[in-house]
C-alpha cells in the first residue's frame, strides 16, 4: 500500500473537514492552517518520486478505488500542489475580512483532494467518482460572492460539469458491459475486441465529459462566464489546474481507448483547432480583464487538444505528450499567476475593466 498517495488525497478532505470547526473556535488561524496544508501536500507530493507504488482500496463488483503513481501522474499532482499553495499565499491578502471565508477554504481544500485523487487514479471508475467531485466543490467557488450574476454563472458550469458527466458514466456502463473493467492498461489491450461503432460510442462519451472540464469547443461556454465572477484565487485554480484535469482525461482516451484511429485523431484535431481559434478572436473582443484571460485559456486549451490528437494518431507518442505536458505546466503557472495579479488590480481599483 503507498501511504503516500493515500495522505496525498485523504490531507486536505480532513483538513477541509476541520475548517468549519477551526473557524468557531480560532478564525484568525484559517489563512495558516490553509497554507500548511498545501505546503504538507507539496511535500508530500515530491515524495511520489521516491514511491511508485499502487495503492488499491476494495470495493464491490471489482469497481474499488485504484490510485497509481506513473511519470506524468506525479507531474501532474506536483504542478497542482505548487498551483494551490500560491493560491493559497494570494488568498490570506484578498478575502481578508471578506464573508463566507472558511467555506470557500473548506471547498479549497477538498477540492484539492478530488483533483489529486483524478490525477492519481489507475481506472476510469476512480477517475469518474473523483472528477464529479471536483465539479460540485468547485461551483462553491465560482458563486462565492453570492451575487445574481455568480449565481447564474455557477450553475452554468455546473451544468454543464454534470451534464458532462452523466454522458461520460453512459460511456463507463458501455465500456464495463463490454470488457469487464474499466483499469487503464486492460481498456487498452481489449479494445481491439469491440465493434467500431462501440469503440466511437465510448470515446465519444468520454470525450463530452472530459471536454467539458477542459473547456474544449463547443463546450466551452462556462469558461467566460465563470471566471468574471469568481474569486481571483479561484480563477487561478479553475484555468490553471482544474482544466487541466479534462486535460489528463482527454489524454487517456487519447492513449488507451482510440490510440491509432487516425479518424479519431482528426476529430480532436479538429476540435483542438476550433477551439484555438475561437478563444482567441473571444479574448481579443473583450474588455474584461478576467473575462480575456479566461479566452486566452480556452485558446491554448487548443493547443494542447491539437498535442494530445497526435498521441490519438499514434504519430512519437513521447514528442507529443511531451509537448502536452510542457504547455500544461506553462499554462498552469503563467496563467494562475496572471489571474492573481488581476486579483491584486482589483482590490486596488475595485474593477476588471480594461478601458
Amino acid at each position: 500500500m503507498n501511504l503516500i498517495i493515500l495522505s496525498l488525497i485523504a490531507l486536505p478532505f480532513i483538513t477541509g473537514a476541520i475548517i468549519p470547526l477551526l473557524e468557531r473556535k480560532r478564525p484568525a488561524l484559517l489563512p495558516s492552517f490553509v497554507l500548511l496544508s498545501t505546503f504538507a501536500s507539496i511535500v508530500l507530493a515530491a515524495g511520489l518520486y521516491y514511491d511508485t507504488s499502487p495503492l488499491n482500496l476494495p470495493g464491490i463488483m471489482s469497481l474499488g478505488l485504484s490510485f497509481s503513481a506513473q511519470s506524468l501522474q506525479i507531474v501532474l499532482t506536483f504542478l497542482a500542489s505548487l498551483v494551490f499553495f500560491f493560491s493559497a499565499l494570494a488568498n490570506q491578502a484578498y478575502f481578508k475580512d471578506a464573508p463566507h471565508m472558511a467555506r470557500f477554504y473548506s471547498f479549497f481544500l477538498i477540492t484539492q483532494g478530488a483533483l489529486f485523487a483524478v490525477f492519481l487514479s489507475a481506472d476510469l471508475f476512480t477517475t469518474f467518482i473523483f472528477f464529479e467531485l471536483m465539479s460540485l466543490t468547485s461551483w462553491v467557488w465560482v458563486a462565492q460572492n453570492e451575487t445574481r450574476s455568480a449565481i447564474d454563472a455557477a450553475n452554468t458550469y455546473l451544468a454543464i460539469a454534470i451534464g458532462g458527466g452523466m454522458v461520460m458514466l453512459l460511456g463507463l456502463f458501455l465500456l464495463f458491459s463490454r470488457l469487464g473493467t474499466l483499469e487503464f492498461t486492460a481498456i487498452a489491450n481489449g479494445m481491439s475486441t469491440l465493434s467500431t461503432p462501440s469503440k466511437w460510442l465510448i470515446a465519444l462519451c468520454l470525450t463530452v465529459g472530459f471536454g467539458a472540464k477542459a473547456g474544449v469547443f463547443p463546450l466551452h461556454i462556462w469558461l467566460p462566464k465563470a471566471h468574471p465572477e469568481a474569486p481571483a484565487p479561484a480563477s487561478s485554480l479553475l484555468s490553471g489546474i482544474l482544466t487541466k484535469s479534462g486535460i489528463f482525461g482527454l489524454f487517456l482516451v487519447a492513449k488507451y481507448v482510440m490510440r491509432g484511429n487516425l479518424y479519431y485523431a482528426i476529430f480532436l484535431l479538429f476540435l483542438g483547432c476550433l477551439t484555438m481559434l475561437l478563444g482567441a478572436i473571444l479574448a481579443l473582443l473583450t474588455d474584461n480583464l478576467k473575462r480575456t484571460l479566461a479566452c486566452s485559456s480556452l485558446s491554448q486549451i487548443g493547443f494542447i487538444t491539437v498535442a494530445i490528437a497526435l498521441v490519438a494518431a499514434d504519430l512519437d507518442i513521447a514528442l507529443a505528450a511531451g509537448g502536452a505536458l510542457i504547455h500544461v505546466i506553462n499554462h498552469a503557472l503563467t496563467k494562475a499567476v496572471l489571474f492573481l495579479s488581476g486579483g491584486i488590480l482589483y482590490t486596488r481599483l475595485q474593477t476588471n475593466d480594461l478601458n
